[in-house]
């Protein structure tokens, strides 16, 4: 007796576990289209990445440091970029690697130009969220 339970109780999970498999994997229905499922769509609310010429650039968000630029107050941001672009190995007009100082003068607005070329973002000198999102910050 206990066999045979055992035996039905291992059927019954074997047949879950296919059905499961096939709903999970199966593909959509002929119809699905016209019942207004279409898998392909678009979620509400998605803000994934914009399109600009063959260049994919993700969607600025408010939620970016502010924009830096020659000059700029927000020594704390300036630091933060100059880092990352002496990480990657940028260098300052002078040629030499950028120096971590807060201050955003030629050097640091050279290397975040070569930056934003290698990155196929427009080239302006300026940190705004198109080269926050590219140096992952946003």
């Amino acid at each position: 007796m206990r066999k045979a339970l055992k035996m039905v109780v291992c059927g019954a999970l074997l047949l879950a576990a296919l059905f499961s498999f096939s709903v999970f994997t199966s593909t959509p229905s002929a119809h699905a289209s016209t019942l207004g499922m279409n898998p392909h769509a678009t979620p509400a609310g998605f803000t994934g990445h914009k399109v600009t010429d063959t260049t994919i650039v993700p969607a600025a968000t408010s939620s970016c440091p502010p924009t830096l630029y020659p000059g700029s107050p927000y020594h704390h941001w300036v630091e933060n970029i100059q880092s990352d672009l002496r990480f990657y190995g940028y260098y300052g007009a002078d040629g030499k690697p950028l120096k971590v100082d807060g201050i955003y003068g030629k050097n640091t607005e050279y290397a975040v130009r070569n930056f934003q070329f290698d990155e196929g973002i427009t080239i302006d000198g300026i940190v705004g969220p198109h080269t926050w999102a590219a140096d992952g910050y946003c």
